[in-house]
Order: structure tokens, then sequence, then C-alpha cells
């Protein structure tokens, strides 16, 4: 039997496209780990922090619902879906902690920095 050896700079071509591959697969993931920290970080340094009320379901799934929440700025009532919830962490008029950028409380976020 006679086997043919492939030649080194097929090698050497496959070796490379591994290590390109590799690298993405480790550089990718935290770069986009470290833009979303960043960018929850960005939003809430900039943020107010207050009390709102879940005032309503919509969207209900098997796996999720989003929740109609309602809050106070500066005097005006404003209402924002929160979009990130599980359906059984969707209570009805419960109170859940807001933050909201003052120049834009309708992109409002609920949570604390560590549910974000």
């Amino acid at each position: 039997m006679n086997v043919a050896k492939k030649p080194d700079s097929v090698r050497k071509q496959r070796l490379i496209l591994l290590i390109l591959l590799g690298a993405i697969g480790v550089v990718f993931p935290l770069l986009y780990g470290s833009w979303l920290g960043l960018e929850t970080l960005s939003f809430v340094w900039g943020c107010r922090e207050t009390e709102g009320t879940i005032a309503k379901k919509v969207g209900v799934t098997s796996r999720m619902s989003y929740a109609v929440v309602r809050f106070v700025a500066d005097g005006r009532e404003v209402l924002f879906n929160d979009k990130c919830r599980r359906e059984d962490r969707v209570v009805l008029y419960s109170q859940v902690t807001v933050f909201y950028p003052p120049s834009h409380p309708e992109s409002a976020r609920v949570g604390t920095i560590s549910q974000q």
C-alpha cells in the first residue's frame, strides 16, 4: 500500500486555519461579554433608581412573558415594556426596582445591576 503524504503547505494551511478559528472562538466571547458589561454599566451609571409596579402581562408564552411596568419620573407617569421576564417572575402589581435615564425615562429597565 502506498499512502500519499500531504504536502507541508497543505498541513501549514490547515494549522493556520485551526489557529485562526480557535482565536476567534476565544476572543469573540470575551469581546462580546466585555461589551455587554460596559453597556450595562454605562446605562446604570447615568440612571436614576426608583420603584415601579408591574401593571400588566402581555405576550405570555410557555417560557416568557412581557411585563408593562409603571413608574413616576419627574412627576409624570411612564409605562414601558420589560422584555426579559420569565413567566414565574411576573407577578401583577408587584413592586420592582426601575433604572431610567432622566432624559429618556421610556428607556427604563427593571432590576438591579446584578440582574441586568
